[in-house]
């Protein structure tokens, strides 16, 4: 079975308008660190891969193993989106609940 997490980074990054210091701001990585995933050099942890798909709106598998020409969801990121990915992540890093 071939990964197409690399591939469907990349393509949801460019759909999405996002730079790689963008992407990179809201997930919490590096800018070297997205380019690496896209090119395919190294891949997202599972806690990265759960941020990407909820940006995204997709689940892990179309993440990971679905091309991404095939996911029908073309709103796949909205304002609504990036507002509840933005409060989810605030709430959970800055969370006393460990």
């Amino acid at each position: 079975m071939k990964l197409c997490i690399a591939d469907n980074l990349n393509l949801m990054r460019q759909k999405s308008g996002y730079s790689l210091e963008a992407l990179a701001e809201i997930i919490s990585v590096s800018r070297q660190t997205i380019a690496k995933w896209e090119m395919g050099d190294s891949y997202p942890d599972l806690m990265n891969c759960m941020k990407l798909a909820s940006l995204y709106k997709i689940s892990l598998d179309e993440l990971v193993n679905k091309p991404m020409r095939e996911i029908q969801n073309s709103d796949f990121l909205s304002l609504d989106n990036i507002i509840y990915f933005t409060c989810y992540f605030f709430i959970m890093n800055n969370s006393i609940f460990y």
